[in-house]
Order: C-alpha cells, then structure tokens, then sequence
C-alpha cells in the first residue's frame, strides 16, 4: 500500500495540485531567472566594448597630447639653439667690425 492510496483521494487531488502549482512555478521562476542572467550577461559585454572604446580613445588623446609635447619641446629647444648661434654670430661680428677703421668711421 503506497502514501497516496492511504489519502483520502479527495486529500491526494490536493496534494497532487499544489506539487503541480509548485512544480509550474518552480519552472516560471527559472524561466525569469534565465532571461536575467542573459540580459545581464548582453549588458555586461555592452559595457565591455564601451570601456574598450573609451580605453582606446583615451589612449588615442594622451599619445596625440604626447606628440603635441614633444614637438612643442622640439620646436622650443631648436629657437634656444638659433637664438645661442645669432647671439655668437652677433658677437662675432661686433668683434670685427670693432677693429675694421672703415666700419666705425
């Protein structure tokens, strides 16, 4: 003699229906949790590839900042340098216009 034989049917009908109730919405609840975990896992990777293109943009504005610089400093340590030759070249030439009579007369 099995559980339910020893039920009244009436009681076993019950028990039978509420499994059932709760089998369905064991199976609704996994469903909801299921389509989550997928949009979360579809929203997850949409960040991934926006902080991937913000990560490379980034990079892109500090190497072009990085280039800006350095000719910046190129452009500025090559005035220095002609600014040293003209100085000398200026120098140069007062010294010999110094002792040239046709020049300082």
């Amino acid at each position: 003699m099995s559980l339910i034989d020893a039920l009244p049917s009436r009681t076993a009908r019950v028990i039978i229906i509420v499994l059932f109730i709760l089998a369905a919405g064991f199976g609704v609840l996994l469903r909801f949790d299921h389509q989550q975990l997928l949009h979360t896992k579809q929203l997850n990777a949409q960040l991934a590839t926006e902080r991937d293109r913000a990560e490379a943009e980034t990079k892109t504005a500090l190497n072009a900042v990085t280039f800006y610089n350095e000719v910046s400093q190129a452009i500025h340590d090559q005035k220095d340098h002609l600014k040293q030759d003209a100085q000398a070249s200026t120098v140069y030439i007062r010294e010999r216009v110094k002792t040239d009579d046709c020049a300082t007369t």
